[in-house]
């Protein structure tokens, strides 16, 4: 009989799971879990493979507010690209072993995470040198994120990360905190998605033209 996690997901599944993935698709996420513990996980797009994350009922929200907001709003979105939004085809892995587990998210911060996942593979971007928080309104705008703080200080990886997105309203707070350079120089302050999406785009440079303006 096949190794299993918790969720009973055979680990061999897992594993072929894991290979099929680009790097197209998935996103540094500063998250709470159920325990409150702070973590850092990648969120993966991969319609085809099977979630094993389980979503507390406030990320829930996420995934219909997002369809909700990509409906209002024209996204150059590419005609032979189509993410479905919603949790069954997203899910955490730890950042260290890069192999899927039965991770357990309650907070909404993983919400500007999702969207922006979801835009790189609409826009072939590689967004695996992202790390991110915030909420995310129907309309657009980033919402401030719990513990971002915390995250922060807990935040031990910059290396592996080219820049960290975080919501605007805690450019005051942020910036009064002791950092080193190097995490700080990563730091981008954004007040919606689009403004985020143009921030990934001036540092990482996609291969199809977006065709936004910055705003």
């Amino acid at each position: 009989m096949a190794d299993e996690f918790d969720g009973g997901v055979p680990l061999e599944a897992l594993q072929k799971t894991m290979k099929s993935i680009a790097v197209v698709g998935e996103i540094g996420i500063l998250t709470v879990d159920a325990d409150n513990d702070m973590h850092v996980y990648y969120l993966v797009y991969d319609p085809g493979g099977e979630s094993c994350t389980r979503w507390e009922n406030e990320c829930l929200t996420v995934f219909p507010d997002i369809r909700t907001h990509f409906r209002r709003v024209s996204w150059p979105r590419r005609d032979s690209h189509f993410v479905n939004i919603s949790q069954k085809n997203f899910y955490l892995r730890d950042f260290h072993t890069k192999n899927t587990q039965v991770a357990s998210c309650k907070s909404r911060s993983i919400a500007l995470g999702v969207a922006l996942c979801a835009l790189s593979v609409d826009f072939d971007i590689q967004m695996n040198k992202v790390a991110c928080t915030g909420d995310l309104n129907i309309d657009g705008d980033i919402g401030p994120a719990p513990d971002v703080a915390n995250k922060l200080r807990d935040f031990g990886y910059s290396r592996s990360f080219e820049m960290i997105l975080m919501p605007a309203q805690h450019k005051n707070h942020v910036e009064r905190m002791d950092f080193s350079n190097e995490i700080a120089a990563k730091i981008y302050f954004v007040s919606n998605l689009q403004e985020g999406l143009v921030a990934v785009h001036q540092k990482v440079k996609p291969k199809h033209y977006l065709g936004i303006a910055k705003p």
